[in-house]
């Protein structure tokens, strides 16, 4: 066989791959689950989509470098339904959760917090080669326009996730009692997403640039340079059990440096997407 032959049977087959995987993703309906096999950590299916990012009409009490609001466009991903809890933390990284956090007295799962940005890469890092022989994936940290994408259900004009209350949606200042929750006890959102205003702030891969929404480019965009911001920060989304509630909407943008840590940030992982993996179906 020829050597042009094999390149064109070889570039065949790759667009033959991208194309079921394109149909499969597409035959997926948002909010279906599947379940990392070495945690049993729950993932939802969040369909790509565009939307405009940042505040508008649909929020308020916004700052300066949470506009413009502006248009995006990410691909399908796997998102996890809750915050990642203590008790994975410790599956994968063989030890208990920083600064020693318990397990839940009441058999409930707290959310892991103490993590740096750097720890939170690691994690997600090492579950991708524990999954691996298992078919488990790869995994990451979201970006932050895949965050609030699926914060608001998919881009919808929604100020706090799943268009419901302040405090049907999530564990903040007011309503918290001044601690973390187990996750999972606020409503979900329209992807069956839970926790994502308040309990603990999410880290997002992205650097954090109070001018990066005027610059940002219209698909997958990620923030790798802090532009004239005058510190190395990194992106964390949602607020925390306590922050306000006003500064746990969607759009609201939190910063802190990668390699610090505190008792309001953790973590929630992306998956990315698989043709292959089964779904059992919406929650």
């Amino acid at each position: 066989m020829r050597r042009t032959d094999v390149l064109f049977l070889c570039a065949l087959a790759s667009a033959l791959l991208v194309a079921l995987a394109a149909r499969t993703a597409q035959a997926r309906t948002p909010g279906e689950l599947m379940r990392e096999p070495v945690t049993g950590m729950e993932f939802a299916w969040v369909p790509g989509g565009c939307y405009d990012m940042g505040c508008g009409p649909w929020t308020q009490d916004c700052e300066l470098y949470e506009h413009p609001a502006h248009r995006v466009c990410v691909g399908g991903f796997w998102l996890g339904r809750f915050e990642v809890t203590r008790e994975q933390w410790a599956k994968v990284m063989g030890a208990a959760a920083p600064g020693g956090q318990p397990l839940a007295k009441d058999g409930g799962d707290l959310p892991v917090a103490l993590v740096s940005w750097a720890e939170a890469r690691r994690f997600a890092a090492r579950l991708t080669e524990l999954s691996a022989a298992r078919g488990g994936g790869a995994f990451r940290l979201p970006t932050e326009a895949e965050w609030e994408y699926a914060a608001r259900s998919g881009g919808r004009m929604e100020s706090f996730p799943g268009a419901v209350s302040e405090n049907e949606a999530g564990w903040y200042y007011e309503n918290s009692g001044g601690r973390a929750h187990p996750v999972g006890g606020k409503a979900r959102n329209g992807l069956g997403l839970h926790d994502m205003m308040g309990n603990v702030f999410e880290w997002c891969e992205d650097v954090f640039d109070r001018g990066f929404y005027a610059r940002s480019p219209k698909d997958a965009p990620l923030c790798v340079d802090p532009g004239r911001t005058p510190a190395d920060w990194r992106v964390r989304r949602g607020g925390s059990f306590g922050t306000l509630a006003r500064d746990a909407r969607t759009a609201m943008r939190g910063k802190l440096e990668p390699d610090s840590r505190d008792e309001f940030t953790g973590l929630r992982l992306l998956r990315e997407p698989d043709s292959a993996l089964p779904s059992p179906g919406k929650p």
